[in-house]
């Protein structure tokens, strides 16, 4: 017979159920199973279960039902004048094995065992003193249960299992959605693996709408981060490892790096993180990252270190996909032991779903609706998929309100999602600026690298207030961006071009007028802007001619230091 208390009440031969529907009697079942093989008084079991009732009724009441369970357990229910006990083994209790699980350190078998609450919504069998019983065995019961779960998840990513870590994690969240340890565990494990979106949103935390676009989550490579975790923790051992990262532009090769490379700085502060240009390496467990798509030049230098005995080492090395040989890496690690391949493939629908949420959180309906949309034009490319939301969201067809949240315009369900002329993308973000802004932007692509606040104002005219809120429009559609020094670059220089493309030829030059103007008063504090001076003077128009000081002295064969 196997009693089944946790989560729902039923028992069980085989196939075959018993007491169906019975409360009283399985609670009663439940009582002498939870002490079994002691017994148990007559009137402890009147006081939990019958508690209230007239004496003489409650002792029939229990008469009754101790019968009815020798009709189903027959000898193994053992019943004296004084107490009720189970034979040892005649009921299989599966709080009991989750017990016996927990003591054993068997964390797997013991999470697996748990289906819910013990003896969910039984209180109203009886009365006070069954709700107290049943207060301690639960709170002994999930105690066991919320130690099983933590050490089963750390665990898992001890062994550098991350795709059990994160499944424990979940797991025990969904069990005990109420707990503030299952809450933080599985937040420690969705940060890990780059998923910092999902693990604010599972906190309440609301990301403002350049976080949310700038940081979307490292969906679907957890894999990857199980083959990179099991090779860095033999290479800590001692055995030198290398992991050859290979995937199609734009599929993740350089973020997993980084994210990695931010764990293991993180959980093993001890060990060193370090690019292949960082030598020499300490003698400590050491990661070392080769980005050899994003720098060949670094290729020798990967194949030199193959060629050198090295213990402690773990190198993870980025090379384009097929397998192409680039200066000799595939060579040299042909006859090596302790190397394996992780190809970065596309991201499935579910994975698309989660970037999607990440970057756009909508309501359910619409973010679904998004996600298989974007899934079928980009192929689960994860590049296309980011640039492909920045997109819509520059082009307004996704917006962010802060009272009502995110929304989509009536033009989504149409909208090309890659528009590709860089003139188009940005005519269409201009015309929906307001007319200052718009100069400010026009001033920014007249003045180029060395545009700052002061320059611009110059150039625009406008007051602090029209200035203030001009650059706040640019920054906020995603045309400029702060850059070092105090200035504001576009994006990219394809989008400068083509705000400036859009520039009438006559405003053109009256803005490089206006651009002159305002350097010859800046060149006097910085003298390294004089070629951006003679730049705009050029483009409008105006003469170089020297001052009739300096033309004079030429005459006259006199030498003027400048």
């Amino acid at each position: 017979m196997r009693l089944t208390t946790l989560g729902h009440l039923e028992l069980h031969d085989g196939d075959v159920p018993y007491l169906a529907r019975r409360r009283k009697e399985l609670v009663l079942l439940a009582v002498l199973s939870r002490h079994a093989p002691l017994a148990v008084g007559r009137e402890r079991l009147v006081e939990l279960l019958w508690e209230g009732r007239d004496p003489a009724r409650a002792r029939h009441s229990l008469r009754q039902a101790l019968t009815d369970l020798r009709r189903v357990l027959g000898k193994a229910l053992v019943v004296t004048a004084e107490e009720v006990a189970l034979a040892p083994g005649a009921v299989e209790l599966d709080a009991g094995a989750f017990v016996t699980a927990c003591v054993r350190h068997d964390w797997d078998t013991a999470v697996s065992l748990w289906r819910g609450t013990f003896l969910d919504g039984a209180e109203d069998v009886g009365g006070a003193a069954l709700a107290e019983w049943l207060g301690t065995a639960r709170s002994e019961l999930e105690s066991l249960f919320f130690d099983a779960c933590e050490r089963r998840c750390r665990k898992a990513e001890a062994e550098g299992r991350w795709t059990d870590a994160l499944s424990n994690a979940e797991l025990w969240l969904r069990h005990a959605p109420e707990s503030g340890p299952a809450r933080a565990r599985l937040t420690t494990v969705l940060r890990s693996l780059g998923r910092r979106a999902e693990a604010d949103r599972l906190n309440g935390i609301e990301r403002d709408v350049t976080t949310s676009l700038r940081e979307p989550d490292f969906a679907g490579r957890t894999e990857a981060f199980d083959l990179l975790a099991r090779a860095w923790d033999m290479a800590r051992t001692g055995n030198r490892q290398v992991v050859v990262v290979r995937g199609t532009n734009g599929s993740g090769r350089s973020r997993l790096l980084r994210e990695f490379a931010r764990l293991v700085a993180e959980r093993w502060p001890r060990s060193a993180v370090r690019r292949m240009s960082e030598t020499p390496f300490p003698d400590a467990p050491t990661l070392i990252l080769a980005d050899v798509v994003a720098q060949p030049e670094m290729a020798p230098a990967v194949v030199d270190w193959l060629a050198q005995p090295a213990q402690r080492c773990l190198l993870v090395v980025t090379l384009p996909p097929g397998r192409t040989d680039l200066a000799g890496i595939d060579a040299a690690m042909r006859s090596m032991t302790g190397v394996a391949h992780l190809e970065l493939g596309p991201l499935s629908l579910a994975e698309t779903h989660q970037v999607v949420r990440s970057m756009v959180p909508l309501p359910d309906r619409l973010l679904d609706f998004l996600a298989r949309r974007l899934y079928a034009d980009t192929e689960g490319h994860p590049a296309t998929l980011v640039r492909a939301l920045t997109l819509l969201v520059s082009e307004g067809m996704l917006a962010c309100d802060s009272a009502a949240g995110w929304r989509t315009t009536p033009g989504l369900g149409v909208a090309p999602l890659a528009l590709d002329d860089p003139a188009e993308r940005a005519r269409r973000r201009l015309d929906r600026m307001h007319a200052d802004s718009r100069r400010v932007v026009d001033a920014a692509a007249v003045l180029g690298d060395a545009a700052t606040r002061e320059l611009i104002a110059g150039v625009t005219g406008l007051d602090e207030p029209a200035l203030d809120r001009g650059i706040a429009e640019a920054l906020a559609r995603r045309l400029l961006r702060t850059a070092a020094g105090q200035r504001y670059h576009f994006y990219t220089e394809g989008v400068r071009d083509a705000v400036y493309g859009l520039i009438a030829d006559a405003r053109a030059r009256a803005l490089h007028r206006a651009a002159a103007r305002a350097l010859r008063r800046a060149v006097r504090a910085d003298a390294r802007l004089r070629p951006e001076l003679q730049r705009h003077r050029r483009v409008a128009g105006l003469s170089f001619a020297r001052p009739w000081t300096l033309r004079l002295a030429e005459v006259l064969g006199i030498s003027i230091g400048r």
